[in-house]
């Protein structure tokens, strides 16, 4: 008996200090969508402070410039009637005073450019990237969240999110925590769905939720070239990774009112075009490959200058022409050898590449390094100044391609049974199944292993940090080949 009382004791106890826990929800509304507005209310509970600072996110994930989603909300105030009060602090923050434990906090949200960081909201889809979104609570990053979608039944809308169910008829998703939901992003619509598994694999789940005017038969072209190159990213690392509720999940939209962009998120891509999905499939299955490559690389093989990721201010990385610059390599290539994309056509973007980075003027003035650091001011950064880029700038995603087409080719040529697939799964297996980030010297010290060979590892690595010309590349023609 003594026993019980004290199990007893400790469950209440515990469940007391669950419910004098900060939580933290949001209710999101569509009720001006033909504007191109939603309501949004933050519902903060158990609040132990008496007052809090609330911010809108200057960055967002998979970006690295700044931008000023703040500028987008308005008539931000306190709901019921509860005595807190609002006031603007900065251009991005407000601070709330008078809390009483708990404050509900309504705003409007305007949102009329959908693609993968902005959001965009009319009469027939909605897409909702978090970080321009959702006004947050600073210091409140690990609280759970719950979200709730408030939608009238003459909106016959589905929702698609890598955000797990919390309850289905009341349109309810979780995340962990505050910075897992400003990487999980939205499409409400009338949405197509597909679901399917790659090869013979049990895992991951791979839902792709569309809204297109595309038939079924349109629909599964792009399917089923998807598959064909999710199964050739796999081969270069060996596995997928591990998605949380093993499922990852392409949000695409397509046709009028997107702007074309892709987005990778960890359990999730937004993919967004204005042109057609029917007749189109080969143009805008690369985005989709080069947003799916970067599960692996970027998302969990992950430069140690992106973490932890700052969403209020521009994060700076010099690895960008590794990250991006590789994931642009081997998305066309596994396109390539699944056949989706025929070696011609191949040769011929590879080709242009190479004609852009050799008669580019901007070598001269920055390293592959110095070009990844140009990402805050080129990266849709937003400025009405003219500036010099096209003569002093080189983007780190095409340096970076042609920097990972010369490695592989010289691995290839100068090294026996070695190729970049080799390095990609030497990374992955010591920093991205783990989640253990990198720097560029980590980058060398893994070549260097790979390879065998510290001193062409150091001449590489040297080589991204100066500023110099298009290496001369050998025979490609073995790098089609995945052996």
């Amino acid at each position: 008996m003594k026993k019980a009382r004290i199990l007893l004791l400790v469950f209440i106890l515990a469940h007391q200090f669950t419910l004098a826990q900060d939580s933290l929800n949001y209710v999101i509304r569509f009720p001006n969508a033909r504007h191109h507005e939603a309501e949004i209310i933050l519902q903060l509970r158990n609040v132990r402070e008496p007052s809090l600072i609330l911010r809108m996110s200057q960055s967002s994930p998979g970006r690295y410039a700044m931008h000023q989603f703040a500028k987008n909300i308005y008539d931000i105030s306190p709901t019921g009637n509860q005595k807190a009060t609002i006031k603007r602090i900065a251009p991005e923050a407000w601070e709330v005073s008078d809390i009483k434990g708990s404050v509900d906090i309504r705003y409007t949200l305007f949102a009329n450019r959908a693609d993968g960081t902005y959001s965009g909201i009319d009469r027939d889809f909605a897409v909702l990237n978090m970080p321009s979104t959702l006004l947050w609570p600073e210091n409140k990053l690990h609280l759970p969240v719950l979200v709730q979608f408030d939608l009238p039944d003459s909106i016959n809308w589905r929702i698609a999110t890598p955000l797990s169910v919390a309850d289905s008829a009341k349109k309810q998703f979780t995340a962990p925590n505050l910075s897992y939901l400003m990487d999980s992003p939205c499409l409400l619509g009338n949405l197509k769905l597909r679901e399917f598994y790659v090869a013979e694999d049990s895992v991951p789940r791979i839902r792709m939720a569309l809204h297109t005017v595309a038939n079924d038969a349109e629909i599964d072209i792009l399917v089923e070239m998807a598959k064909k190159a999710l199964a050739e990213q796999k081969e270069v690392f060996g596995e997928f990774p591990a998605f949380e509720d093993s499922t990852y999940t392409f949000l695409c939209g397509y046709g009028p009112g997107y702007y074309d962009d892709g987005m990778e998120h960890r359990n999730a891509t937004m993919i967004t075009s204005n042109i057609p999905l029917g007749g189109n499939q080969e143009w805008l299955i690369g985005t989709l490959s080069h947003e799916f490559f970067h599960v692996w690389n970027m998302e969990r093989l992950r430069p140690a200058s992106l973490e932890p990721f700052d969403f209020t201010r521009a994060n700076i990385s010099g690895e960008l022409w590794f990250g991006e610059g590789f994931t642009s390599y081997y998305g066309d290539l596994a396109l390539c050898r699944s056949g989706v994309l025929d070696t011609d056509k191949y040769l011929y973007t590879i080709g242009s590449t190479i004609n852009y980075i050799s008669n580019a003027p901007g070598w001269r003035y920055g390293s592959p390094v110095h070009m990844s650091e140009m990402a805050t001011f080129t990266d849709q950064s937003s400025f009405v100044d003219e500036t010099n880029f096209a003569n002093t700038f080189i983007s780190y995603y095409t340096y970076g391609e042609m920097i990972a087409l010369a490695l592989d080719l010289t691995l290839r040529s100068s090294f026996q049974d070695v190729s970049l697939d080799d390095y990609m799964k030497a990374l992955w297996i010591k920093y991205g199944k783990n989640e253990k980030s990198y720097t560029n010297l980590d980058l060398m010290h893994t070549l260097g292993e790979v390879c065998g060979d510290k001193q062409f590892a150091h001449q590489f690595s040297k080589s991204t940090s100066l500023a110099i010309p298009c290496p001369t590349l050998p025979d490609f023609s073995k790098s089609l080949d995945t052996g």
